[in-house]
């Protein structure tokens, strides 16, 4: 009686490759802090209204002023840290003025590779977030924004790195399966879904469904 041929179950090798997002803030822009100055003479006393923090008229004072809202110079501060920004810049989270350490430390993801703050432009990747220059393959230290990559122990691998890593090896050609190939696992060997062949015509097997072992080799119906 005949034993009935194996099977070829065309498998999908490891994670798929992952993509990389360019970000850039709204609001975490840092924005200059325009300290201007009524004219005495051609503007009269309080015409640019009270200042957010000390409800008193702005007068003649220098004051900065943000859509509606206007404070004087000396009063416009951070809303956490009550730190002074007419000089400095600010950034803004909805209705709060906020100094960089601030914005940096509530509102900005922070960086999966280093843990701080991304601010203004930042890559998003795998759920993560990264400083530009921190997103590079853990192992050769490649740049990896626009490019594809694999994670390996919660940090990101360039394919090349990852295939030396995770890849295992097709028994034909002897190339790494990389993430995300097809590959067929025969007598316990693996080979790329390509090199999967009748070792003795090279008809393609990964696709027939069923092949036959002759000498430890898979081969086609025709050569059993």
């Amino acid at each position: 009686m005949e034993n009935s041929p194996p099977k070829a179950s065309v498998t999908r090798s490891g994670q798929d490759e992952g993509k990389s997002i360019l970000k850039e803030s709204e609001s975490g822009k840092l924005k200059e802090s325009q300290t201007d100055e009524t004219d005495k003479v051609s503007k009269p006393i309080g015409y640019s209204g009270l200042c957010l923090k000390c409800k008193q008229m702005i007068g003649t004072n220098n004051y900065i002023k943000i859509g509606d809202r206007v404070w004087h110079g000396d009063h416009f501060e951070c809303s956490i840290c009550n730190k002074n920004l007419a000089s400095i810049g600010f950034f803004e989270d909805k209705d709060r003025i906020l100094c960089k350490e601030c914005f940096g430390d509530i509102v900005s993801p922070k960086c999966g590779e280093c843990g701080k703050p991304c601010i203004e432009k930042y890559v998003t990747a795998s759920a993560r977030s990264y400083h530009i220059e921190c997103f590079t393959c853990k192992n050769c230290h490649a740049e990896l924004n626009g490019k594809p990559f694999n994670l390996h122990n919660s940090h990101p691998h360039c394919m090349d790195c990852i295939s030396n890593i995770l890849s295992i090896k097709c028994f034909k050609c002897d190339k790494p399966i990389l993430p995300n190939n097809e590959y067929v696992e025969s007598m316990n060997k693996q080979y790329h879904s390509s090199c999967f062949r009748c070792s003795i015509c090279s008809a393609d097997l990964s696709g027939q469904g069923k092949y036959y072992i002759k000498e430890g080799n898979p081969c086609c119906s025709h050569h059993k």
